[in-house]
């Protein structure tokens, strides 16, 4: 049920992996799988550091069961979207330097730690869309934008703003980016602590458009 820490580092000829029963993947596990495209994983609920970086021929994964995804667990991977329904804790770096990154989307995500990591998540990606669902904690010194590569629609759910531990956990060099959030709670976003500095970037989520091809 666990995929030992650095099982498969730096294996250049591994290609595809089945892993039917595993519910953990180990730190380092497959870091350096320079050619592994194919990954089965129905059941792991947590991916732990570094566990497929730089893997940049892995363009697709399934992470249907995934509640939490660790520091770097997927930089410089290929990755073009992420679809993770049950996941609840992401720390700081997990995509960092995903160059294929189009799009991440949560259902029930909790919080966003970024403790201990200099790289938000999604360092540069040329990520467009970061829907947090219904997170409500942003934790640690670093922002969870930092060095996104586009101008990114970044949604909450929840009509209650998330808990910032500082204003500094949502800032961007990157003016287009917007937050879009529950239209009845807009005001409550602009007024929350620690989110004002970013009020003129508020929308209700009724103004946000899904990107056209």
């Amino acid at each position: 049920e666990y995929v030992q820490a650095n099982l498969f580092e730096g294996v250049k000829t591994l290609v595809s992996v089945d892993l039917p029963s595993a519910k953990t993947i180990g730190a380092l596990a497959f870091k350096g799988c320079t050619q592994l495209t194919s990954v089965n994983m129905p059941v792991v609920t947590e991916v732990q550091r570094f566990a497929f970086n730089n893997c940049g021929t892995l363009t697709s994964l399934s992470m249907e069961e995934v509640t939490k995804i660790e520091g770097y667990a997927f930089q410089a991977s290929g990755l073009q979207s992420v679809y993770a329904p049950k996941l609840k804790v992401l720390l700081g770096g997990a995509f960092n330097q995903s160059k294929a990154l189009k799009s991440f989307v949560s259902e029930v995500l909790e919080e966003i730690d970024t403790t201990d990591n200099t790289y938000g998540p999604f360092a540069g990606a040329p990520i467009e869309l970061i829907d947090l669902s219904t997170v409500h904690t942003i934790s640690g010194q670093n922002s969870i934008l930092h060095d996104i590569q586009r101008a990114a629609a970044v949604i909450f759910r929840s009509n209650t703003p998330p808990s910032l531990e500082t204003a500094n956990n949502l800032y961007t060099s990157n003016a287009g980016v917007k937050f879009y959030v529950p239209d009845d709670a807009v005001e409550a976003y602009k007024t929350a602590e620690n989110w004002s500095a970013y009020a003129s970037k508020i929308l209700p989520l009724s103004d946000y458009e899904e990107p056209t091809e």
